[in-house]
């Protein structure tokens, strides 16, 4: 069976080639992704390979739904916060975006309430670390996520 943070890695990026295209958005993103749960240059190199040759990982629904629970929820909730903050790091959520972390957000199990309490800890780190007017632009930005997060949610 693939490893977890290989399958989770190898599902954000379907979602990423959905259109066949991987945005400058959608490619930092994916960045961090690779970069907190460990997955080599070469690795990254062939599972985009693979997935462009549609060629897709193929397991069972109680695999997957084993691979979804098996992780650590605190880093589990560490790396969809670092994703979050990175999509809103130049105060616009894409559409690319919004589908990429909601893919992660989907197979990294967060629910809603853990959403809602990342959320919590966004809003709290922007009020310390930003002046009011960079603050109320990313808290804009961070309504708009939020409000077609819900969408999914309902």
């Amino acid at each position: 069976m693939v490893k977890r943070n290989t399958y989770i890695y190898i599902r954000t990026m379907e979602v990423a080639l959905e259109d066949d295209i991987i945005s400058r958005d959608e490619y930092k993103i994916l960045q961090i992704i690779r970069n907190h749960l460990k997955i080599s240059g070469k690795m990254e190199e062939e599972i985009e390979l693979k997935l462009r040759s549609k060629n897709v990982l193929k397991i069972t629904p109680e695999e997957e739904k084993k691979l979804i629970n098996s992780g650590d929820k605190d880093e589990d909730i560490k790396l969809y916060r670092k994703a979050v903050m990175q999509s809103l790091a130049d105060f616009t959520v894409t559409q690319d975006e919004f589908k990429l972390l909601e893919g992660l957000r989907q197979v990294l199990g967060i629910t809603e309430a853990e959403h809602v309490e990342i959320e919590k800890k966004i809003r709290d780190e922007i009020e310390r670390n930003y002046s009011a007017p960079t603050a109320e632009k990313i808290y804009d930005r961070l309504a708009t996520y939020l409000k077609m997060v819900k969408k999914h949610f309902i």
